[in-house]
């Protein structure tokens, strides 16, 4: 099942060709799968990292835009 980034890639990864590179044997090719999981594993969780944070930076614009209305607010009335 592959997932899109928040960038708009597609991503997924290839279990079916790991299972095969793994049946060979080869200790070799089952490292370079080992280090390609992780590399997607990691690729994964920074993609959520990057959504959380822009989520978080929404959030801070929306909230600093709100406190300068409400200080151009009291400057009005004062």
């Amino acid at each position: 099942m592959g997932w899109e980034t928040v960038n708009g890639a597609d991503l997924e990864y290839p279990f079916a060709l790991a299972a095969q590179a793994v049946k060979t044997g080869r200790e070799d090719v089952c490292e370079v799968v080992a280090r390609t999981r992780r590399i997607y594993d990691e690729a994964q969780r920074l993609n959520r990292q990057v959504t959380e944070l822009r989520a978080e930076n929404l959030r801070l614009r929306h909230e600093n835009e709100f406190m300068l209305r409400l200080i151009g607010e009291g400057e009005n009335d004062g």
